[in-house]
């Protein structure tokens, strides 16, 4: 595991986009982290990962 913010921004840019509801842990982490980047993209992935699981209930 890396402690590099783009990294981890990466990471979690690739949970939403994959719809890894099993990574959602991950992203909670993120929400509170220093790195405004991180922080954006960790709240969009758990946004994405919300609107797939409507979807796909639809």
């Amino acid at each position: 595991a890396s402690d590099d913010p783009w990294l981890k921004s990466c990471g979690a840019y690739a949970i939403g986009t994959l719809g890894l509801k099993s990574l959602e842990y991950f992203l909670d982490d993120c929400l509170t982290h220093s790195d405004p980047l991180l922080r954006e993209t960790a709240r969009w992935a758990k946004l994405r990962l919300a609107s797939s699981s409507q979807a796909a209930g639809a």
